[in-house]
């Protein structure tokens, strides 16, 4: 990851190492989608998604390179 960072440092590309834990998926079609109230403390591919969405999200100096969801 390292080499590509460097690789792309004079471009507005910024790179990030995502290491997702283990999560259930569920299908947007599902009600579960929308449902953040689950008590068994399990993730969901939806909340791995707003975590990266996260990242991308943020302003165009600050860059997260690696991102561990647990």
């Amino acid at each position: 990851m390292q080499g590509l960072t460097e690789e792309l440092k004079q471009t507005r590309i910024r790179v990030t190492a995502v290491y997702p834990g283990d999560f259930k998926n569920v299908s947007p079609l599902e009600p579960a989608w929308n449902d953040p109230g689950r008590t068994d403390g399990s993730l969901t591919n939806r909340e791995v998604v707003d975590c990266i969405l996260f990242a991308l999200n943020l302003p165009p100096n600050a860059t997260v390179r690696t991102l561990v969801i647990e």
